[in-house]
């Protein structure tokens, strides 16, 4: 048996926005982080988080590709999702995604991971954002800090925390 999800990155804020397993989510928020290896994701359960992520990246416009037109194309990325343990779960890639943005969302993934907590997904999903941006909001909101981002949801969810923002 795999490990329970609790954190992913990226994927975390596509499922909330797109409303795909909210519930899910806000359970384990409710509940608390269980131990690693107690529960299982389905193969089901893991697609439908990847289907969600794929379809926010087709709605979301790439920051740094253009079409010869030079209108922006839909993003390309990769997409991994990690058990609390950092154990490698599920990784997809869309077509046309950059090799290195492999190592991006392994590295993000990990990061939730690592920093997930019953505050952060409460947070994430409160606020809509992935478990990593969560743990830089969660953090800035219990330390009572400034955060530096130019991360156009974390700054609206910020502002929505009350949470200063560091101009550059």
């Amino acid at each position: 048996m795999r490990p329970r999800l609790l954190v992913l990155s990226l994927v975390v804020a596509l499922v909330g926005i797109l409303g795909i397993g909210a519930a899910r989510l806000e359970t384990l928020a409710q509940e608390g982080t269980p131990t690693a290896g107690t529960e299982s994701l389905t193969d089901a359960e893991l697609q439908g988080i990847i289907d969600a992520a794929v379809a926010g990246a087709e709605q979301t416009p790439s920051a740094l590709r253009v079409d010869a037109q030079g209108i922006p194309v839909t993003t390309r990325m990769h997409i991994a999702i990690v058990d609390r343990n950092g154990h490698l779960l599920a990784l997809h890639s869309i077509d046309d995604a950059w090799p290195v943005s492999i190592d991006i969302a392994l590295a993000k993934a990990y990061t939730a991971a690592a920093v997930s907590s019953k505050a952060t997904l409460t947070v994430g999903l409160a606020h809509r954002v992935s478990a990593y941006d969560a743990s830089y909001l969660e953090l800035a909101m219990r330390r009572g800090l400034p955060l530096a981002t130019q991360d156009e949801r974390l700054m609206r969810a910020a502002g929505a925390a009350g949470i200063e923002l560091l101009q550059p």
